[in-house]
Order: C-alpha cells, then sequence, then structure tokens
C-alpha cells in the first residue's frame, strides 16, 4: 500500500493542505482524506463521475472546486501518478 499522501490547493483564494491515507475495502482502493487537519472524509471511486468522490454526511462539507481537485488527484495516485 502507498504511503500517505500530501498536497496543497489554493482555490477561490482559500489554502487547503490535504492528507489522503489509502485504504482497501474489499478489493476497492479508498482514501481516507483530511482538510486543514479537519475529521476524515472516506473517498471512493465513483463509476458515474469518473472520479474519486466522498461518501458519507461529512462530504457536505467539502466545496464542490476542492472535491473536484482532490478527486482528479487522487485519479493521479491510484494511476501511480504524482
Amino acid at each position: 500500500m502507498e504511503p500517505t499522501a500530501k498536497f496543497n490547493f489554493t482555490l477561490d483564494g482559500a489554502p487547503y493542505l490535504v492528507q489522503a491515507e489509502p485504504c482497501r475495502f474489499n478489493s476497492d482502493l479508498q482514501y481516507r482524506v483530511s482538510v486543514n487537519g479537519a475529521d476524515e472524509v472516506l473517498f471512493t471511486f465513483d463509476n458515474q463521475l469518473g472520479r474519486y468522490a466522498p461518501i458519507g454526511n461529512d462530504s457536505i462539507n467539502i466545496p464542490d472546486s476542492l472535491e473536484i481537485a482532490i478527486g482528479s488527484r487522487l485519479n493521479g495516485l491510484s494511476l501511480g501518478k504524482p
């Protein structure tokens, strides 16, 4: 399993520090994602969106632009790209 990934985003003038820890559920690769040290949100691959997306009640606290940016970065990680 790959190590926890850390990356920064600045979106709409706001800075974000994202930590994504890979985990497996059955055979599916998922990520436990923390934004700016907040509680973790689980991201899993969404076939309809074609990218990783958050699941659960806490996902509503993530701005759409940040969710898309994180999902795109996680897609790259799962494919072995930085």
